[in-house]
């Protein structure tokens, strides 16, 4: 519940908070801004002594991301009015729908590397039961799917410079 609460704190401060950001780092544009967060998030999120300030950095920059998706959708002049609002939500849920594939896609496959099941590890999880097999498990799914972004993370930037170059020449 702790978790919500942080994130929902991360969501209320993040004007506040990336306005300041961005005058500190005036130099970077803002894509490289938040995709520093993502990976300053994902780093954070490793380690359980700083996995709490990982979720309010990544609240903070998930949040400013969902809102610059909003203003290019919302801006976007090929795209009818009515349709925007149904584009946004489109790209919302197959983001959604493709988290949810990566995360249980490697749940189940730590659970089949530690031999045991993703509905052991999900019913001990739901009763709080204290057991290291299972917290193994859920670890090496977070750490497992916390590097898969971060080497997505680092692809995106890599194509963001080649079409900023690309653009800029």
């Amino acid at each position: 519940m702790v978790i919500y609460y942080i994130y929902l704190v991360g969501m209320l401060v993040k004007g506040a908070l990336i306005s300041f950001l961005k005058k500190i780092f005036h130099g970077i544009s803002e894509q490289q801004l938040i995709m520093t967060g993502l990976f300053v998030s994902f780093i954070f999120l490793l380690f359980q002594p700083t996995f709490y300030v990982g979720i309010l950095c990544l609240s903070l920059f998930v949040s400013e991301l969902n809102s610059e998706l909003d203003e290019y959708v919302y801006n976007h002049v090929d795209l009818p009015k009515d349709f925007r609002l149904i584009a946004k939500a489109r790209l919302t849920n197959i983001g959604s729908v493709i988290n949810q594939l990566i995360m249980f896609t490697t749940l189940y496959i730590a659970a089949l590397y530690t031999n045991t099941t993703v509905l052991n590890v999900l019913k001990a999880y739901h009763s709080q039961k204290e057991s290291l097999d299972f917290l193994s498990v859920l670890n090496v799914t977070k750490n497992s799917i916390l590097v898969i972004f971060v080497v997505y993370l680092y692809g995106l930037q890599k194509i963001l410079r080649k079409v900023t170059t690309t653009n800029n020449e």
